[in-house]
């Protein structure tokens, strides 16, 4: 079993089969109630939408009636809903269920004020969302009979429980029951007694972002061994698949994608993830994309000279990068993409956000906004990466803290902006940058090729904040004989600069 640190929560039944259900917090974990987990769904806008029903599918959406839900679009596509709005749940089953406008009339479940949907006929669809808030404010257990136990609760804690219908193809309102869920805290759950989920296909506990143990009592447990050991082995994963195209194995059993058993390709990894409802991928290797990988996060664990992404023109909207190098062509993103502490070699169409980022390439940026917060350049020697604004693109660029060589390049709209801020280094600015806005601020230098007016108002040249930092520090000499002053380096010996001083003392002009 794993290891963690974090508070016992302790679950007792008085009897093996009847009675009451005990629950002793002996750490206060919550002084009230509140959501055991942020429910986020997703779901294909052709595949999972029923206009003849106007009902939504989602596998095991554990969504109640009179929810309220937010949905939010994955893309373009229409099928009767408004973004970024709150609809009311009305539960058909555990896989099923349709939108209202109140609260009242999904529980009323009428045609009033029901969400007429209409799948949107766009071969395998978009993936669009739903979030909600899934606190649960259930009675408690059954027995394996189906009676009701009731809760008694002692101390200030509490415990939260999913819904389950019993079975999944005949669901059974008579036996509707509910299971143990974590929260979101790490924790540490004790069974006693004959406790049982009432789906033997279903996990009696559910693995948190922490790590979940489970400790045998004395008593018999009726839980089966193969749950057990399901939540045992999704912990191991630590929250991500993990993929070694070097020295990984081909496989999608447990334990291949764990830490010490990494699986060898991208397409048995994302086989791993799906079955585990995770979206990390672990990579160390070279991995080119051959479909679309959407809302992911991909984390490099090996050198940045062997964890390589080619991106392929392929979909990644929404997904994250971290701690590898990324190259290739980026098809049209829904969501921005996001990298973060990457190498970033030749990158087309690209809008999103890029932090703490060696370029050692161009990147061709798509139309919208990107954000550069403390990058560098990281191009070969000789070489300059650069922001190729492809013309006629409407791109707000916005450069903050950069450090090194890179320039920007190819703009003809009038309505562009490259908003710089530099830490150190030089910006080129390429005579194809024809029209737009440039404003260029903080410590460093630039060229400008451009016929442009650049605002460089509140730009200071990296040389002159030498030389000042040199005339506080003393290493100065005033000669009075031919009136000059003369500013030296660190070594009292290298001459930063010279200025002529008039007469009277008050006009000084910089000669060397």
């Amino acid at each position: 079993m794993p290891e963690f640190n974090g508070p016992d929560l302790i679950i007792t039944l008085d009897d093996p089969t009847v009675g009451v259900l005990n629950v002793s917090v002996e750490t206060d974990l919550y002084s009230k109630w509140k959501e055991w987990t942020l429910g986020n769904y997703s779901f294909d806008t052709e595949l999972d939408v029923n206009s003849g029903t106007e009902q939504i599918t989602i596998i095991d959406h554990s969504l109640h009636t009179e929810q309220e839900v937010t949905y939010t679009t994955g893309g373009s596509e229409n099928i009767g809903l408004v973004n970024d709005t709150e609809y009311y749940v009305n539960r058909i089953d555990r896989n099923n269920f349709q939108l209202y406008d109140t609260p009242a009339n999904a529980l009323a479940g009428g045609a009033t004020g029901r969400q007429d949907l209409t799948a949107s006929g766009g071969g395998s669809g978009e993936d669009h969302f739903l979030s909600a808030d899934n606190a649960k404010f259930p009675a408690a257990f059954r027995t394996i009979g189906g009676d009701p136990l009731s809760p008694g609760l002692e101390a200030g804690g509490y415990f939260f429980l999913q819904n389950q219908d019993i079975p999944a193809s005949t669901p059974n309102p008579a036996r509707d029951g509910w299971r143990i869920i974590s929260t979101l805290e790490t924790q540490t759950i004790n069974y006693a007694g004959n406790l049982i989920g009432e789906d033997a296909s279903e996990q009696l506990i559910v693995v948190t972002p922490g790590f979940t143990v489970l400790h045998l009592g004395l008593q018999p447990v009726t839980q089966r061994v193969d749950e057990i050991l399901t939540t045992a082995q999704l912990a191991v994963y630590g929250g991500c698949v993990y993929i070694d195209t070097i020295n990984g194995t081909a496989g999608t059993l447990y334990p291949s994608g764990t830490p010490s058993a990494p699986t060898l390709t991208l397409a048995d990894g994302l086989v791993i993830a799906a079955t585990l409802k995770l979206t990390q991928l672990c990579v160390r290797g070279s991995i080119q994309l051959t479909g679309a990988l959407t809302r992911f996060t991909v984390n490099g664990i090996g050198s940045e000279d062997e964890d390589i992404i080619d991106i392929n023109g392929q979909d990644v909207s929404g997904s994250r990068y971290q701690n590898i190098r990324v190259i290739g062509d980026v098809d049209t993103l829904t969501a921005p993409l996001e990298l973060n502490s990457c190498r970033l070699g030749l990158i087309t169409d690209y809008q999103g956000t890029m932090t703490n980022c060696g370029l050692e390439d161009t990147i061709t940026l798509a139309a919208g906004q990107t954000n550069v917060v403390n990058c560098y350049g990281a191009a070969p020697t000789g070489d300059v990466a650069g922001f190729d604004f492809q013309a006629t693109n409407l791109i707000d660029l916005f450069v903050r803290g950069m450090t090194g060589e890179f320039s920007i390049l190819n703009s003809t709209n009038a309505s562009s902006v490259a908003s710089i801020d530099m830490t150190s280094g030089n910006l080129t600015i390429d005579a194809d940058w024809v029209s737009g806005t440039i404003a260029v601020r903080g410590v460093g230098t630039y060229t400008n090729n451009s016929a442009l007016t650049i605002n460089d108002k509140g730009l200071i040249d990296s040389e002159d904040m030498l030389i000042i930092k040199q005339m506080v520090a003393g290493n100065v000499v005033i000669s009075l004989d031919d009136l000059t002053i003369t500013v030296y380096d660190e070594d009292d010996v290298t001459v930063l600069a010279t200025f002529s001083v008039s007469a009277d003392g008050r006009v000084r002009t910089r000669t060397s």
